[in-house]
């Protein structure tokens, strides 16, 4: 039996990954040694699954149906950028979002639905974000502490969450492909 590499997104708005692009820009162009995420693959992650069984493909889709059943399409502000773990050792670059209480309930009833079916629930608390790259040296790094001090929290965008989608994503050397299993709209 085949098994996937999975997850679960919300879409961005092709105006909001623009904005994200030139935010890479405007760091990438100060510093070097990051793995930028290409625009038309930024997405808000609710849930990486991982290795998914094909057999496990369609209970997974009909999952997502029952958790975006009654919810409705909501608003998602970005802004300012930060990093993980931290600021002063940065190993991801995300910009942040602020949303409403509909997100964070999507997340939380997708993870305790997906638990029966085998998909363990996150033990760190949902932050959501959008990862815009990953620092690979430590001279990034040191660019980007001095950096952080000066990007403001300006508003990057705004999109409406309109679709779930359940992606398959194949790791390949220039960068992962994701293939649409199943869109739900909300």
């Amino acid at each position: 039996m085949e098994v996937y590499r999975t997850f679960i997104a919300l879409e961005l708005s092709a105006t909001v990954k623009k904005s994200l692009a030139r935010v890479q820009q405007q760091i990438g162009s100060k510093t070097g040694g990051i793995k930028w995420v290409k625009p038309e693959n930024m997405h808000l992650t609710l849930k990486f699954l991982g290795a998914t069984a094909e057999d496990k493909i369609s209970a997974v889709a009909a999952v997502l149906c029952q958790a975006a059943a009654g919810v409705t399409g909501f608003s998602v502000s970005v802004s300012g950028v930060g990093a993980f773990p931290s600021r002063n050792n940065p190993k991801v670059i995300w910009a942040g979002l602020e949303t409403g209480d509909v997100l964070l309930t999507l997340q939380k009833e997708i993870n305790l639905r997906l638990e029966p079916l085998g998909f363990q629930r996150e033990k760190r608390p949902f932050a959501p974000h959008l990862t815009l790259g990953r620092v690979r040296d430590a001279k990034a790094k040191k660019v980007l502490r001095s950096m952080f001090e000066k990007i403001p929290a300006d508003p990057i965008g705004r999109f409406t969450a309109e679709q779930l989608t359940f992606y398959k994503s194949e790791l390949m050397p220039q960068g992962p492909v994701y293939d649409i299993l199943k869109q739900i709209n909300l």
